[in-house]
């Protein structure tokens, strides 16, 4: 008959497994801040050009 014994994990004890999880999950969240960072300049661009775009609009319509 076999017995197994599940092997608890040791405080300090980590694996390259662990390691590799954790780089793997820090990785992941700098990505997703990154691309939000980037969705905020990229809305902040297109409102900039609306907002001049719109002030071109009213220097021409001033004009007629």
């Amino acid at each position: 008959m076999n017995i197994y014994v599940m092997k608890t994990h040791k405080e300090g004890q980590e694996t390259r497994m662990t390691k590799l999880r954790t780089a793997h999950n820090i990785f992941h969240r700098k990505m997703i801040i990154q691309q939000k960072q980037n969705q905020r300049a990229i809305f902040l661009k297109l409102k900039t050009a609306c907002i001049i775009t719109l002030y071109q609009i009213t220097i021409l319509n001033r004009g007629n």
